[in-house]
């Protein structure tokens, strides 16, 4: 809840990952942003594509924190997620239960 959890992985992006795959069937990705201001789409990206980097390079940037507009723009936790995947870090199993595939499952989706 309000980036709590998301904050705690940065902290410690080794954790993070063997957490994510040791619980890989029982994590789902969630959020209460469904929308962001348009007006701001390519600051925030450039904003989250900053503040992930510096997480994933185990260096977390406190200022980048600060620019990611957390109650109307995008979400970071799934640029992370796909960071993780993409470094090796986090199987593309598990990424995907864990940004679909288990709450497909729990609602009888799949």
């Amino acid at each position: 809840s309000a980036c709590s959890c998301f904050r705690a992985f940065c902290r410690n992006p080794e954790y993070a990952a063997r957490f994510l795959n040791e619980f890989q069937d029982k994590a789902i990705l969630g959020t209460d942003i469904f929308s962001r201001n348009p007006a701001r789409a390519e600051e925030e990206r450039a904003n989250v594509q900053r503040l992930v980097e510096s997480v994933v390079e185990g260096r977390p940037d406190e200022e980048a924190f600060g620019r990611v507009y957390w109650h109307e723009g995008l979400m970071p936790q799934l640029p992370y997620l796909q960071a993780l995947r993409d470094r090796g870090h986090l199987t593309d199993a598990a990424y995907h239960k864990i940004a679909g595939g288990n709450a497909a499952r729990l609602l009888g989706l799949g």
